[in-house]
């Protein structure tokens, strides 16, 4: 914003005229158009301004009974005038206002022939503006960013808690899973069950079989348990995890003051 040319912010329609206007042709322009300052050229070159606080001054002699009938705008106007170029930039020309307590100052081309206007108040709300768009889009950004910054970490946590091959949690899970049902159940006073399952011969049916066979049964026998494992407000829950290669654990929460087990026979794969 600051290092954009003053040419897209100055105000082009710029209220100008000769040295020689009458102040009553001036502040009628004024009035008429509704602009608060009145640039004085020689030829298109700004020699002075004339602004709404000389326009007050003057309205305060009139009150007076001083006579203005026959004062031109070269008799009123502040001069000489403070020009800017139109290739000058935003955030430099705010700073020299400031500066030099211009609150509106002509913008002049290459060749010094007048083009705009700009007026300070309307340059410092459109850089706060500018600012406060800018903020926004940073937050907006930081706030993407560590969206995916934590869905990266959840994906990391949940790939450092499950087991590669068969996706149940593995053995870092079950200790944290434990422990964490120990301290539930002795809080509520319930008990809990550790089921442990060993695949009989599985290193005849590797060296048999493969190992790309092998990881398939494991992949099958983990489906199994994870669609065993009934989760239930009413019903035990339970947890399948794969603890180390071939035994697997099955923890198994008591909800109730009670347990029950059902054994359903299946037919072998």
């Amino acid at each position: 914003m600051i290092d954009q040319p003053i040419a897209n912010f100055m105000n082009s329609s710029v209220l100008q005229g000769e040295d020689q206007t009458s102040l009553f042709e001036l502040v009628s322009r004024m009035q008429s158009t509704r602009q608060s300052a009145f640039v004085v050229c020689d030829d298109g070159v700004p020699v002075g301004v004339v602004t709404e606080r000389d326009a007050i001054a003057i309205l305060k002699g009139a009150l007076a009974g001083e006579s203005f009938e026959d004062t031109k705008a070269c008799d009123v106007m502040a001069s000489p005038v403070h020009t800017l170029p139109q290739s000058s930039f935003m955030g430099e020309d705010i700073q020299i206002m400031n500066d030099r307590g211009f609150r509106r100052v002509p913008i002049v081309d290459d060749k010094n022939q007048l083009v705009g206007i700009v007026n300070l108040t309307e340059l410092q709300t459109a850089m706060n503006g500018a600012l406060e768009r800018r903020g926004r889009d940073l937050e907006i950004a930081v706030m993407a960013r560590t969206a995916e910054l934590q869905a990266a970490n959840a994906k990391l946590e949940q790939l450092s808690l499950c087991d590669g091959l068969t996706g149940l949690l593995n053995r870092r899970a079950m200790a944290a899973k434990l422990s964490e049902l120990h301290s539930l159940c002795q809080r509520y006073g319930n008990w809990y069950l550790v089921i442990l399952l060993d695949i009989d011969h599985f290193r005849l049916l590797h060296d048999n079989l493969g190992h790309l066979k092998s990881d398939e049964i494991l992949e099958q026998i983990a489906a199994s348990l994870e669609d065993s494992v009934r989760i239930s407000p009413t019903r035990s829950t339970g947890t399948a995890v794969r603890s180390f290669l071939p035994c697997f654990a099955r923890l198994l929460a008591q909800t109730q003051s009670w347990l029950r087990i059902e054994f359903e026979p299946r037919s072998p794969p």
